[in-house]
């Protein structure tokens, strides 16, 4: 078993699971964001400074215009945790500390250190594991993972079943496990929040934390089913551009994201190899999420 420990953003309502790595040497942390495939993100300031005396890099324009400033680079990244190492070739680089949302970290990185792995997330203990074989007992739940191809990244999507309203409107939905979803229990497309009759007029509306001219729309949402557990009170979100378009409606093959908000009232085993994603409560699964008022 190798090990790392978990430390937690506190910024508003963050939840982020962020832990130590090696970039090319050096010491940094980084976020893990199963929402973010294979790409990594390195801060643009001082440790990408502190990087670049290790290895050369090639700057290449991004392949589209961004909110933010970001760059694109080439060249011999190599990421270690543990025992384990990725190696990775291309890599963005932008403000963190702008652009993301969470502070105090150096980087981000996506579901590529999940790939063919078995990882335990155990918040009860703080811990992060990387393990050789699920060990499971009646208290856990399993989910199939579904996996869904984006830009070559195969995103891991989980069934939710019974989202209930307090007018007794239920639907199920297919969701990406987002562990970069960090404000709301549940991001939902546009067309999803209106099934469930989810009226914009009787939402909190907020700004987007990323400040790109978005409305950020949220409710509560009596119930959801997630296996054999229901879990009350859980909050919802909509966020909508300054033209009119919900920022994950491009997000193809799924109803919207789940969060660590959400999940984080679980220890999860993420089985990578068999697609199961196992759910066990702990120590925040009866704590109420708080969404952050106007």
């Amino acid at each position: 078993m190798d090990t790392a420990n978990i430390k937690f953003s506190d910024f508003t309502d963050c939840s982020s699971i962020n832990t130590e790595f090696e970039f090319n040497g050096i010491s940094g942390r980084a976020d893990l964001d199963s929402g973010y495939g294979h790409e990594i993100v390195i801060d643009s300031t001082f440790f990408f400074q502190k990087l670049f005396e290790t290895a050369k890099f090639i700057y290449s324009p991004p392949p589209f215009k961004m909110y933010y400033w970001t760059a694109y680079y080439s060249g011999n990244l190599t990421i270690r945790y543990g025992k384990y190492s990725l190696n990775v070739t291309k890599f963005k680089v932008y403000n963190l500390k702008d652009g993301y949302g969470c502070t105090n970290i150096d980087a981000i990185v996506g579901d590529s250190i999940f790939e063919n792995k078995i990882t335990l997330i155990d918040y009860d203990n703080n811990k992060i594991a990387f393990v050789d074989t699920v060990i499971v007992d009646s208290s856990y739940i399993a989910l199939p993972m579904y996996n869904r191809d984006h830009k070559g990244c195969n995103h891991k999507n989980i069934r939710i079943d019974g989202f209930r309203t307090n007018d007794n409107r239920t639907k199920s939905g297919l969701f990406l496990i987002d562990f970069g979803t960090t404000h709301g229990g549940i991001i939902m497309k546009r067309d999803f929040a209106h099934n469930l009759l989810l009226d914009i007029k009787h939402a909190d509306i907020l700004r987007s934390i990323h400040s790109y001219g978005e409305q950020d729309y949220r409710w509560r949402i009596d119930s959801l089913q997630m296996g054999t557990f229901l879990l009350n009170n859980v909050p919802a979100r909509r966020v909508k551009n300054d033209k009119g378009y919900d920022r994950i409606d491009m997000i193809d093959g799924a109803d919207g994201l789940i969060g660590l908000a959400l999940l984080k009232r679980f220890n999860m085993i993420l089985d990578y190899k068999h697609n199961i994603l196992y759910l066990k409560p702990n120590k925040y699964f009866e704590e109420k999420n708080q969404v952050q008022k106007k």
